[in-house]
């Protein structure tokens, strides 16, 4: 009774790997594409951080526009991004805005980065196509108003 039982049982390991298989790959690839997907939005992130940081630090005199602050801060934001190994062009479609402005006051930079994530393997994924990161900082230029 017991051999007609293994007989009958011989190929079910087999069947269920079958079966089990390419859903567990499926899994394993979504976990690749999430992780993946937040690695490079910190990347963004950390780079519009770095921008900020750049730009903050820049004084441009008594009669501020902006223009030398703004352009420190895309430029350390570029070369942020292409230190950790992401290209910054158009073929990625990577976009980095700085903007000086006034914040309740005060003037800060903002910058903006994204860029055109690559798709791992999954053509329908459900994690977004840009990967994107924004930052806030105050600057050491400040507008005097009157006086």
């Amino acid at each position: 009774m017991t051999m007609r039982r293994l007989r009958g049982r011989r190929g079910a390991a087999a069947v269920e790997i079958a079966v089990l298989l390419p859903l567990l790959l499926i899994v394993l690839v979504g976990l690749i594409e999430v992780s993946l997907a937040i690695h490079e939005s910190h990347a963004m992130t950390r780079a519009a951080r770095e921008g900020c940081r750049i730009g903050a630090s820049i004084l441009e005199g008594p009669e501020p526009t902006g223009d030398a602050i703004r352009a420190a801060a895309e430029a350390g934001a570029i070369t942020t991004l292409e230190t950790a190994g992401f290209a910054c062009d158009a073929s990625t479609r990577c976009v980095v805005t700085a903007r000086w402005e006034s914040v309740q006051g005060w003037q800060a930079v903002r910058v903006e980065v994204s860029r055109r994530r690559e798709r791992l393997l999954l053509p329908w994924s459900f994690v977004s196509r840009d990967a994107q990161g924004s930052f806030v900082m105050l600057t050491q230029q400040q507008k005097v108003d009157g006086a």
